[in-house]
């Protein structure tokens, strides 16, 4: 599967310090059928490991990316 990072959310990521394996991780942990929450329509909530001070969360859509982030390699599944 391939997976795309927002300009939005790559911005995010990066300013979190959240790297593309943890997203990996998250995103096997989802297709395993591990959420965290569904909030319809779609939309799922999952917890994300953060540094070491707590739980980042993020909100993950089955709606396709318009346009891959264009700052860096958007793609994390290489």
């Amino acid at each position: 599967m391939r997976i795309f990072k927002s300009k939005h959310f790559d911005k995010f990521a990066r300013k979190e310090r959240i790297s593309d394996d943890t997203l990996r991780n998250a995103i096997n942990d989802i297709e395993n059928g591990l959420i965290d929450a569904d909030l319809g329509s779609g939309v799922i909530k999952q917890r994300l490991p953060k540094s070491l001070d707590g739980k980042a969360f993020i909100e993950v859509s089955n709606e396709p990316i318009q346009q891959p982030s264009k700052c860096g390699d958007p793609r994390i599944d290489e």
